[in-house]
């Protein structure tokens, strides 16, 4: 076999290698020239010209990547044409997106005529009736009393209601266009290569420098990371709670680099501001202790009978003083850990010295006490400290929506319900007997 019936052959079997596969085929162009040059026989002289030895003419396409590596790109439109068929991959996808799009075609009539009825019901005209008028609408006919707004009677466009469908992740032959397509969350794990690729290239511009030199800037002071819902909405996939701290302390990482402001566009990207407070002036006042040291005092803090005081001072070492006493001034632990939690949540603990004074609460037991057992206001004055030292730190700079979503600022007014004549106490009743 001379080289050109080789060659042919050995091209015709990456063809069908290609239509089998799915993939395409890449000939460098001087293929045919190295494969069939003249060879001497006894017949005479073969011909270099593929033409010529009857080798088939395929049609190829020139592409930047062809005229780079001096290769020649064989298109999948000859593939597909060839073999006629797509890839079952494609056809399943084909055939969810054609149902999803019947169903949303159904609920966009459907919601179009229910908010022309509304309109009609409201005497509104219909060319003018926004999605305000029909949210006041339905507040207005179907009143809800639930505290839960999403458990709330609404009427939207579909597309808020339902979730969105990701598009084709491969081409009409099956393959895959993402390249973390087999990991089977692409989107995610793609935005943590983008975000380590930052981190190297921040690192390349802070070679000398130290992460001692870097300055703290209130960049970042009114806003937070966007919640773990809000960003599986972003990448259309859902992620677990692991995924979720990996892709925190990711980020993390990049706040705290000395070269960040070359990524704040898309640091600030991936947070959301927090809620305004509509009372802002409610933070203590601080005073400066002829050491230098900044304190808060806060007064009247109350749980049922009991009222304390508490004075925070910062910088400190964590020394707790309780009516004189230490922390095991408390004999339970949970209320030991109830005291501690703000500064554990403001992550300042062993940071702040604690001084507080309390008084009130029942110290003689309404019923005989088993040994071990604390006094009964134990828990309310622990409340109460709570309270004064979530307050104090709020003053001193700590993250106070953190502390206000904990509850920590929220002072407590109840009380205990009196016992009632004739029951045995303020509820519990006697047993009821027939005879």
């Amino acid at each position: 076999m001379n080289s050109s019936a080789k060659a042919l052959q050995l091209v015709t079997r990456s063809r069908v290698s290609a239509a089998v596969c799915g993939s395409t085929v890449r000939i460098p162009r001087n293929f045919f020239s190295s494969s069939t040059e003249s060879t001497s026989t006894a017949g005479g002289t073969t011909s270099s010209d593929p033409s010529s030895q009857n080798v088939p003419q395929f049609s190829f396409e020139n592409n930047a990547a062809a005229e780079a590596t001096g290769a020649i790109k064989l298109t999948k439109e000859d593939l597909d044409s060839k073999r006629g068929t797509i890839s079952k991959a494609m056809h399943a996808y084909l055939k969810r997106a054609k149902e999803h799009q019947e169903f949303m075609d159904t609920q966009e009539k459907e919601f179009v005529f229910g908010r022309r009825h509304l309109a009609n019901m409201m005497g509104k005209d219909i060319e003018s009736f926004t999605q305000k008028d029909v949210d006041e609408a339905i507040r207005y006919l179907f009143p809800s009393g639930l505290y839960e707004p999403k458990a709330r009677p609404i009427m939207r466009p579909p597309q808020e209601v339902y979730p969105k469908q990701k598009a084709a992740q491969f081409d009409m032959s099956g393959r895959p266009h993402h390249p973390f397509f087999y990991t089977a969350k692409p989107n995610f794990y793609y935005l943590l290569h983008e975000m380590v690729s930052k981190i190297n290239s921040l690192n390349k511009l802070a070679a000398g420098v130290s992460r001692s030199e870097s300055v703290e800037d209130d960049s970042f002071s009114g806003s937070t990371w966007i919640s773990k819902e809000d960003l599986e909405t972003r990448l259309l996939e859902k992620i677990t709670d692991q995924m979720y701290s990996e892709w925190l302390a990711c980020f993390e990482r990049i706040v705290a680099h000395p070269k960040k402001d070359k990524e704040l566009e898309f640091i600030k990207a991936y947070r959301k501001p927090l809620a305004v407070q509509s009372k802002t002036s409610e933070l203590l006042p601080i005073t400066l202790e002829p050491d230098g040291r900044k304190s808060v005092h806060v007064p009247m803090c109350m749980k049922k009978s009991v009222r304390a005081d508490v004075l925070v001072t910062v910088p400190g070492t964590g020394e707790f003083k309780i009516n004189g006493q230490g922390l095991d001034f408390f004999k339970l632990i949970s209320n030991r850990e109830a005291v501690i939690a703000p500064l554990q949540l403001a992550k300042m603990l062993g940071k702040v010295d604690i001084e507080a004074n309390c008084q009130g609460g029942s110290k003689t037991p309404e019923k005989p006490k088993s040994p071990g057992c604390p006094d009964n206001g134990e828990t309310a004055r622990a409340i109460a400290v709570r309270w004064g030292i979530a307050n104090g730190l709020a003053a001193l700079g700590a993250d106070v929506e953190k502390l206000r979503l904990a509850g920590y600022l929220v002072k407590d007014y109840r009380q205990r319900e009196r016992k009632k004549p004739g029951k045995e106490s303020a509820r519990r009743t006697w047993t009821w007997k027939k005879r």
